[in-house]
């Protein structure tokens, strides 16, 4: 049996919440892989937030937005 196989059949073995659980942790921890990633897409995200809320940047509307591809996906 593989370690795989072992760690599935592990989990088949908890109860629900604590799948979920593992879900959880398995899906937090699954982009960061690379040191610093999450400290980086915080920074990231401030940053972007603080343009909006300071009307550096122009923001595009949903409608706009799909118009625009609308036209690129026709030509």
């Amino acid at each position: 049996m593989s370690k795989l196989e072992k760690i599935q059949n592990e989990i088949l073995s908890l109860s629900n919440e604590e799948r979920e659980l593992i879900g959880i942790f398995v899906k937090n921890t699954a982009n960061a892989t690379e040191p610093g990633y999450q400290e980086a897409w915080q920074t990231e995200l401030q940053k972007r937030l603080a343009e909006v809320q300071t009307k550096t940047v122009d923001l595009a509307s949903t409608k706009s937005v799909i118009a625009d591809l609308r036209k690129k996906i026709s030509k």
